[in-house]
């Protein structure tokens, strides 16, 4: 699917997500995974979302995010990670993150 710019899995009782799960939908730039079960972001679990600018992961149950868990999202702009169950996050995590203005 190399048109699809706009991913919306909301509500869908995710809770985990497999490395390479997103390889081919290269393009998307707004991606929303809101309310689902998430409780871990892991390394790899965004590759392949090299486009993406916004990404919302608001309303889930995240605990931890792995410290390089965001490096492949270059373009990142916004990023949304409120009601969720984070009590610290690591200092490198958003290193990468040059374009980043909005969490």
């Amino acid at each position: 699917m190399p048109e699809l710019q706009i991913l919306k899995l909301d509500e869908n009782e995710i809770d985990t997500i497999e490395p390479g799960s997103f390889a081919l939908i290269e393009n998307v730039q707004h991606f929303t995974l809101m309310k689902n079960r998430l409780s871990r972001i892991e390394v790899g679990m965004f590759d392949g979302l090299g486009n993406l600018t916004d990404m919302s992961l608001l309303e889930n149950e995240i605990k931890v995010i792995e410290e390089n868990a965001f490096d492949n999202l270059i373009k990142l702009e916004s990023l949304d990670l409120q009601k969720n169950k984070l009590t610290e996050v690591p200092r490198e995590l958003f290193t990468r993150l040059k374009n980043l203005n909005n969490m």
